[in-house]
């Protein structure tokens, strides 16, 4: 596919934001790898055929690998003077099924999906009846379990305000520091699908993922809920849990 248009010298240059939906179970995450497969490298190559240059797209949050988003935003610059609906009608034609770009405007200079970011939103699916549909295996994490939801409840909301997460996050994450300030972590219960959701300004490696393994082990009756404060004071990843399957995670909302 050819390039739609071709900037020239002196055209200016344009940033656009857009809003991404992807199911991630067959990527290795957000983030670039030198062998691909990752969301940015599809985004990178679909924007380079219908740009005709290179282009870098920034996420506002770089989910793991199996990880999904309902709303990830994504920015990119470009001199190209394509009109944006040509550009993202081009961009949702090559993009696989499991990528979609839902909206996309032209975004002040010097906006960064990552950097300009206020705070994320992250929510995690657990399925509990003791058959899950082969149409949403790859959406939840199926735990047919006894779970007591008024201590995961307690132990969640002990998680609010700001702390060391060191105890809850993989090693690499802590070279730019382990505080984060959590805003809200809670749970909602829909019949038979029990969401946790979590907000903060920044999220670390794995963090959401050890936050439910442990939140689950409160419900099993492994942790008392009262004993969270003390794993977050720990600062030690071996006092939390384990890390919760990936396929019940998604990136919801990006606020700026």
């Amino acid at each position: 596919m050819p390039p739609i248009a071709v900037a020239t010298p002196g055209d200016a240059l344009r940033t656009f934001r857009m809003t991404l939906q992807y199911d991630g179970t067959d990527f290795l995450g957000w983030q670039t790898q030198s062998e691909g497969g990752t969301i940015q490298d599809v985004i990178e190559v679909c924007l380079r055929r219908i740009l005709g240059h290179p282009v870098r797209v920034h996420g506002a949050g770089r989910t793991d690998r199996g990880v999904h988003a309902r709303g990830q935003v994504a920015s990119f610059s470009t001199a190209n003077p394509i009109a944006p609906q040509r550009l993202f009608q081009g961009l949702n034609a090559l993009l696989p099924p499991e990528v979609a770009a839902i909206a996309w405007a032209e975004a002040p200079a010097g906006f960064h999906a990552r950097h300009s970011a206020r705070s994320r939103e992250y929510a995690y699916q657990i399925w509990r009846p003791p058959v899950c549909s082969p149409f949403s295996r790859r959406f939840v994490y199926h735990l047919h379990r006894p779970l007591a939801r008024g201590p995961m409840e307690e132990a969640a909301a002990a998680l609010v305000g700001d702390h060391d997460f060191a105890s809850f996050c993989a090693a690499e994450s802590r070279e730019g520091g382990t505080r984060v300030r959590v805003a809200s972590s809670g749970w909602e219960i829909d019949g038979p699908l029990w969401v946790y959701r979590v907000r903060a300004e920044r999220f670390l490696h794995h963090m959401v993922r050890t936050i439910v393994g442990t939140l689950i082990e409160v419900g099993t009756g492994r942790r008392e809920p009262g004993s969270i404060a003390g794993t977050i004071a720990a600062v030690d990843r071996r006092a939390a849990g384990p890390n919760a399957p990936a396929s019940g995670l998604f990136l919801e909302r990006v606020e700026y």
